[in-house]
């Protein structure tokens, strides 16, 4: 009796453990698909390189390949909205090519599968290797015409994803944007009301998004008033544990006022006292909706004797 009850603990041991890789598996692999799509539309790779792809390799942990190379196909189908193709001679225990030459499980290399493909009516361009664990999935996608790696990516399900802003990019995407000459550009609008004197803060924004998470925001501003047609720097931080809110400012030279003191020839210390030629600009931005976030409500204070609030878009 005891035996059986063994058993029977084992083989419970065994299945739970087995629903729940399939359920991690099956959780990873919707992460690297939405990672795939976003990498897409935000244009960091070509869709037209990847049409067709042969899945050239999978090595798991789990003994259900074919369900692994189903959801594989699926997701690059739906990601990537290319044609995939399953290379069954590359996965096979032995392949030979014209040649005879043997090679070994999941590592047929780019030639290999080109000559495996010669005659085929549907040539894939770029081959798919892909590997997963316990909590790791990782994906290789190869151009077949040149060698190059076109795309690699690594999913760990313990971080959870779905939850960050969709414009909070990793450091990854960054540096892949930064090589590609690709800049995080935002540009913004901010109409402010200030209730001391009637006064307003019109002015609109170019600001790049950097750091090793995404956390700063710089660039240039023009303002139309506060001051009356202003140019300069800004500069913002999102600050994650108070809803994302942007809390910085800009800088700002009136370029009438400028112009006003260069081209008044008397002495320096009149000139000096008439006007200040520097604005400078606290703000904070809070998010309205998101994400992505698209409107702010903002309160801002200027040294022109300027506060109040507003809206940025």
């Amino acid at each position: 009796m005891r035996m059986l009850h063994s058993w029977l603990l084992l083989i419970l041991g065994v299945t739970s453990s087995a629903w729940g890789g399939a359920a991690e598996l099956q959780q990873s692999m919707q992460r690297l698909e939405e990672r795939l799509r976003e990498h897409r539309e935000d244009g960091l790779i070509d869709a037209s390189q990847f049409t067709p792809l042969t899945i050239a390799g999978v090595i798991s942990d789990q003994d259900n390949r074919a369900h692994i190379i189903s959801l594989l196909s699926n997701s690059l189908q739906q990601s990537l909205q290319a044609k995939v193709l399953v290379c069954e001679r590359c996965m096979s225990a032995v392949i030979e090519s014209g040649d005879q030459t043997v090679y070994e499980n999941d590592l047929a290399d780019v030639s290999k599968i080109r000559s495996i493909y010669q005659r085929e009516t549907a040539r894939p361009q770029a081959a798919v290797w892909f590997q997963s664990s316990a909590q790791l999935l990782s994906i290789r996608i190869v151009s077949l015409a040149t060698g190059e790696i076109i795309y690699a990516d690594t999913v760990d399900s313990r971080v959870d994803w779905p939850s960050r802003s969709m414009r909070t990019f990793t450091k990854s995407r960054l540096l892949e944007r930064q090589a590609r000459g690709e800049a995080i550009l935002h540009t913004q609008w901010d109409f402010g009301i200030s209730p001391a004197g009637g006064g307003s803060h019109i002015g609109w924004s170019m600001m790049q998004q950097w750091g090793s998470s995404n956390q700063y925001l710089s660039g240039i501003s023009l303002n139309i008033t506060d001051p009356v047609l202003g140019f300069g720097v800004n500069w913002f931080r999102i600050m994650p544990a108070l809803r994302n809110t942007a809390l910085g400012g800009k800088v700002l030279v009136s370029v009438p006022r400028l112009l006003t003191r260069a081209a008044e020839s008397e002495d320096s210390e009149d000139g000096a006292i008439k006007d200040n030629l520097l604005t400078v600009v606290g703000m904070a931005k809070l998010p309205l909706f998101g994400p992505p976030e698209k409107f702010y409500a903002h309160i801002f204070f200027s040294t022109n004797g300027l506060f109040g609030l507003g809206l940025t878009f």
